[in-house]
């Protein structure tokens, strides 16, 4: 999909005003809003099909929903000037997937950050070691067939 805006603060200078943008561009902002937003409710995104995905009317109603998603978007000003929206609108196709890249790192590391979190909080419990052991009994058991 082509997004093109003349919305204020959004104009790029010396260059057009279109970005592409493929459906799961559209579920990273969404994500990342909700990141940033915790607990705002956002505009629902349009489903995403398996069959018939290519279809001229399929084609036609997913981009009039993800243009109201964005129409819905721009009405508020903490969307507007969150850094990931910017970027949505604004950046060429490498410089956004370096984004979407940095973000998704970001995720992987603060993930294993809690996992190594829950695992030093069991151990330090005491509870490691009695899971270990529920473990070793349920293995332990005979199955019934």
């Amino acid at each position: 999909m082509s997004v093109s805006t003349n919305y204020p603060g959004f104009i790029k200078k010396d260059a057009d005003n279109f970005v592409y943008r493929r459906f799961s561009d559209f579920l990273w902002l969404q994500e990342k809003l909700q990141s940033n937003f915790p607990g705002a409710i956002l505009p629902p995104l349009p489903e995403k099909q398996a069959v018939g995905r290519f279809s001229p009317e399929l084609i036609e109603m997913r981009r009039y929903s993800l243009e109201k998603f964005l129409a819905r978007l721009v009405t508020f000003t903490e969307y507007v000037n969150d850094p990931a929206f910017k970027n949505f609108l604004l950046s060429d196709e490498i410089e956004f997937n370096k984004v979407k890249e940095s973000t998704n790192k970001d995720k992987s590391n603060l993930a294993s950050a809690l996992v190594f979190s829950m695992k030093d909080m069991f151990q330090s419990s005491g509870i490691s070691k009695s899971l270990s052991a529920a473990i070793h009994k349920v293995k332990q058991m005979p199955t019934s067939n």
